[in-house]
């Protein structure tokens, strides 16, 4: 009599439980339940459920061995190989778009915003009032408390069109407060207008244009967002194609040092070991430039450091060899996926020889970048390999080339360590098949470079390696703080002069700085 009294009270309890849960919820105001019905399905997609269920043991098990009677040679740990093989192909058909487009192309791009996290509402919200408040200073004419609010929001909620689409009119308003009238594109004269501007206009105008098009990958239907960008592309493009000029008629000088030249050998020596401290400091590495150096001529270890950190050193430094003495031996020779496999072997030759030179056999996820599954890696890389050899991408400056493959190479995030370090080689032997010299980007760059991986940047980087070697081989260069932006002469680009580039020597990276036996280069180990 008492057990069944005590399962009455408990049913009781239960019953009580579920009413009080029904009025709660009908409690809940209508909106609550239109956000929730309309972000399950993302937050359920950002998840990835499903992966993580066919990842399991049990699913692996039951589904091999059970259902589909699978033969015993199917081991269990396959599962693991095949994690992301389950993903909806079509999903990233716009890779393809991606691997073969210039960047200019909106329609290219939109997709790219699919897939982001799921805005914080409250974050959402402070976005919004910074952006009302921003609208009401910009005004009254306080344009820098205007441009501050804008910069809040847009690192509040950094997928809000709107909210894109007025930090870059507010960096667009000082160059009109600058220059007392706004740009009207059908009556300006680029030429003019840019040598005009100073170093921090043309910054402004960049950027500005460069807001519009990140608001345009997140609402394609933002119409002043697409008049803005119509309006300031024609005069970023002139820019670049001006920066570009410059670069070449440098490089043209540079070739005129002799190899003898004191200045110019030391140079180049400096160069090789910050080639190596700086692309392994982008990834995290901690050795200092003293360190690394230290490690590259004595192949000793040194004390208080990781033998990991001090091997990628020399692996960086084994690919940074092979580029220099085959690579570059045949520069007519198209670059194939073998070449690209065979430098990130070497960078991860003395670090993790089971993946050294393999594309990755699982999903991997980088920040809120969800790169494209792995079985899909050997087909996208060999279009991304086609793609660098097309003639159209001939056509392109070589500066531009390297950064549209080093971008779409990262994008694609083909292993599962040594994307950037590979990335950057790649980017160099670009650069250096076209008689540039190889771009150095630099540690304290790093966030820049996270965040944009942009044209101007490697621009930038190109141009600040060649007036290394001017300035040693000199004792001076073209200043980079010169207020104005010159437009050079109509000389030819270095990639188009023909016939003349076939007698230019090539630019090797090394440039040997210390020699040492074969057999020498070999993995640190702790003693």
């Amino acid at each position: 009599m008492a057990y069944r009294m005590g399962n009455f009270s408990y049913g009781r309890f239960l019953l009580g439980c579920y009413f009080l849960a029904i009025i709660f919820l009908t409690l809940c105001p209508y909106s609550f339940w239109i956000k929730l019905t309309s972000e399950l399905p993302s937050c359920l997609r950002l998840s990835h459920i499903e992966a993580l269920l066919k990842s399991s043991a049990l699913y692996v098990i039951i589904h091999k061995y059970f259902l589909l009677n699978a033969s015993p040679e199917d081991s269990a740990f396959r599962g693991y190989a095949d994690i992301g093989s389950d993903v909806n192909m079509h999903d990233y058909d716009f890779v393809r778009s991606l691997i073969h487009s210039r960047g200019s192309s909106i329609d290219e791009y939109v997709e790219f915003a699919n897939g982001g996290p799921v805005e914080c509402e409250s974050l959402h919200k402070e976005a919004q009032m910074s952006m009302i408040l921003a609208v009401k200073h910009q005004a009254a004419g306080r344009t820098e408390m205007a441009l501050k609010l804008l910069k809040h929001a847009a690192e509040l909620d950094p997928k809000n069109s709107d909210v894109l689409n007025l930090l870059g009119e507010a960096f667009e308003k000082l160059w009109i407060v600058s220059k007392g009238h706004e740009i009207d594109s059908a009556v300006l004269n680029y030429d003019g207008l840019i040598t005009s501007m100073s170093l921090d206009q043309v910054e402004n105008i960049i950027t500005a244009e460069s807001l519009y098009t990140k608001a345009l990958i997140n609402n394609p239907a933002n119409v002043r967002a697409t008049n803005n960008r119509r309006r300031t592309l024609p005069i970023v493009e002139k820019i670049d194609r001006q920066r570009f000029q410059s670069i070449d008629l440098k490089v043209v000088r540079f070739y005129l040092v002799p190899e003898s030249n004191p200045g110019l050998k030391k140079a180049k020596i400096e160069h090789y070991f910050q080639h190596i401290y700086h692309s392994n400091a982008i990834e995290g590495n901690t050795l200092s430039l003293a360190q690394t150096r230290a490690v590259l001529e004595t192949r000793l270890a040194i004390g208080g450091k990781s033998l990991q950190e001090q091997n990628e050193v020399l692996g960086l430094d084994a690919a940074f060899k092979y580029l220099n003495t085959t690579l570059l031996s045949g520069s007519s020779t198209p670059i194939s996926m073998s070449d690209i496999l065979e430098l990130h072997r070497r960078v991860l030759s003395f670090i993790d020889l089971t993946e050294a030179g393999r594309l990755r056999r699982t999903q991997v996820f980088v920040g809120d970048h969800i790169p494209p599954p792995a079985k899909m890696l050997p087909e996208l890389m060999q279009e991304l390999v086609d793609w660098i050899n097309s003639g159209e991408a001939a056509a392109l400056h070589p500066i531009e080339l390297a950064a549209l493959a080093h971008w779409k190479l990262v994008y694609i995030h083909p292993f599962y360590d040594g994307n950037g370090r590979t990335s950057r080689l790649v980017m160099n032997l670009l650069l250096m098949r076209a008689g540039f010299p190889p771009a150095i980007v630099r540690e304290e760059d790093r966030h820049i470079y996270y965040g944009t991986l942009k044209t101007a940047n490697l621009a930038e980087c190109t141009e600040r390696a060649v007036d290394d070697y001017l300035k040693a081989a000199f004792g001076t260069a073209a200043s980079k703080t010169e207020k104005k932006i010159v437009i050079p002469s109509d000389r030819p680009s270095l990639y188009q002069l023909g016939p003349l580039v076939q007698y230019i020597p090539t630019l090797h990276f090394p440039w040997m700085p210390y020699e040492r036996p074969v057999g020498q280069a070999k993995i640190i180990h702790s003693t």
